[in-house]
């Protein structure tokens, strides 16, 4: 092959096997490492000087390391180029070697890295460590912040939600409430005092029931002859119903000259219900007054059972009855003792509707009567013998009632059934009834602006994290940036060096800088 032909092969060296394929031609001894130890036992007592030399050299700008463990070959050209550019320490003799003290030692430095050619294996093994090592732990650590952003930010978003959805269903449970949630109980305690209009739209209501009743209580009445128009307990059928159209929401059962106990009365009860009336002083002095003989109350009974022979025998210092008239008197002295005869509760002098069991029974017979005219409904809807059978036995009566009307009446209970079932009358009625139930609500509502917070509070932290994360991100990548530079910069010393040896041959190193983007 002739000279020129050989000049013209490239020499294609893949990274992995650069320091040994350097070692291998002999172009580094094999213990170069040992020598590159004393060289850096040199720099680690030089660098600090040099820097002093140089009080106008930015580290960060000329890429140059902080320790002096980290410095390399390229590291102390640049550092001679700069010493010589100065006019203080860039000064030669006659005889053309620097006056200098640093630079004559940073000179010295550059000779051992140059012999035995140390410098060209250590900078393939900086190149080595840059692409295989520093840079992906760069783009690692920033596609970990990356990944760490987008987590954030999703989390915040999902806690921006909820705690939207959550304040939503706030509003929603306060405007269900009529309060608009500023002051949660005070405003529930405000509410509950429309109560008793409620109650009265409800009873006002009701009269489109009595056609309802009035149906059902004839057609009941067609179909067992005026047998069975009253339950067992001997009242009639829809008796709170009845109660409720024709006297409102007045106390059952209808009692004209009853004094209704409205809200703050009953509150008021409830706190202290004397068994007994106040007594005076003089009233206490006769109660004291009077005493009770044990033995004279035992004494009169036996005589009555027995006779006075039995009293006779038995000696319980009781006065002989024949002395006397004969006859027990009683009519003792009650002065001082005022009896107080308890009726068992105030349910009686309860509103119909304020009274939990009158209320809940008003609502079962809406049930009744619903259930009722949707079977009546289905039995006119579909031909079977039993709705044959039930016209033979009305006949052409008007308890028949058609379909349309059965309907209306139909969605007549529905429209009350939906008044009680209102989850604002609802929430009043258990403020009204249960004395735990308002700080149970207001609790709950209290909890779920806490939550709203909460998720408020995290999503800020989380926002916080976030920007944390990218600020170290645009950190360190100006860093990969410079690294990246610095290792082409390296590879294009080492291919062109390597290149010189080998009469300017072209020199790839494989696997090297030009996989880095």
């Amino acid at each position: 092959m002739a000279s020129g032909d050989a000049q013209n092969i490239p020499i294609d060296i893949h990274l992995g096997q650069l320091s040994d394929w350097i070692v291998t031609r002999r172009h580094c001894p094999k213990d170069w490492i040992v020598n590159l130890q004393k060289i850096r036992e040199k720099l680690a007592v030089l660098y600090p000087a040099v820097l002093t030399a140089l009080p106008n050299l930015s580290v960060e700008t000329e890429g140059l390391p902080q320790l002096a463990s980290e410095l390399t070959y390229l590291h102390c050209k640049t550092l001679s180029q700069a010493l010589a550019d100065s006019t203080e320490h860039g000064g030669k003799n006659l005889l053309g070697q620097y006056q200098s003290s640093v630079m004559k030692d940073l000179a010295e430095v550059l000779k051992l890295y140059e012999k035995d050619s140390i410098y060209l294996a250590e900078t393939a093994q900086v190149l080595y460590r840059n692409i295989t090592y520093d840079v992906p732990f760069l783009k690692k650590q920033m596609q970990k912040l990356d990944q760490t952003a987008a987590e954030l930010s999703k989390k915040r978003t999902d806690s921006l939600k909820s705690a939207t959805d959550f304040r939503d269903q706030y509003q929603k449970e306060c405007a269900s409430l009529g309060i608009q949630g500023v002051d949660i109980r005070e405003e529930l305690l405000t509410g509950a005092k429309i109560l008793p209009q409620l109650y009265d739209n409800i009873a006002t209501k009701t009269a489109v029931l009595e056609k309802v009743c009035r149906y059902v209580e004839e057609f009941i009445t067609a179909v067992h002859k005026g047998e069975w128009v009253k339950d067992q307990s001997g009242k009639s059928i829809f008796a709170f119903s009845h109660h409720l159209i024709n006297h409102g929401n007045t106390p059952y059962p209808f009692q004209a000259d009853v004094t209704v106990i409205n809200s703050d009365v009953n509150e008021s009860l409830m706190q202290a219900v004397p068994h007994t009336q106040p007594r005076s002083d003089d009233q206490v002095s006769s109660v004291g007054s009077l005493e009770v003989n044990l033995n004279d109350t035992i004494a009169d009974h036996l005589n009555e059972l027995n006779g006075s022979s039995i009293a006779g025998s038995i000696d319980f210092d009781i006065p002989n009855p024949e002395d006397g008239d004969g006859e027990v008197n009683w009519d003792l002295e009650t002065d001082g003792l005022d009896i107080v005869v308890e009726d068992g509760g105030d349910s009686a002098r309860k509103n119909i509707l304020e009274n939990p069991e009158h209320r809940s029974q008003v609502i079962n017979e809406l049930h009744e009567l619903l259930a009722f005219l949707q079977r009546r409904l289905e039995e006119q809807s579909v031909d079977h013998m039993a709705s044959d059978l039930l016209s033979v036995h009305l006949g052409e009566s008007r308890h028949m009632g058609d379909k349309k009307s059965v309907n209306e009446m139909i969605g007549n209970v529905k429209e009350i059934l939906a008044l009680f079932d209102d989850h604002r009358l609802q929430s009043l009625c258990k403020l009204h009834d249960s004395t735990t139930f308002l700080d149970r609500l207001t609790k709950q509502l209290e909890q779920k602006l806490t939550f709203c917070d909460r998720m408020e509070s995290r999503a800020g932290d989380f926002q916080l994290r976030r920007a944390e994360a990218l600020s170290e991100r645009e950190k360190i990548e100006p860093e990969l940036a410079k690294l990246i530079a610095a290792t082409r910069k390296i590879q294009r010393f080492l291919e062109q060096d390597i290149s010189k040896r080998y009469q300017d041959r072209r020199v790839t190193i494989l696997g090297g800088a030009q996989s880095l983007n």
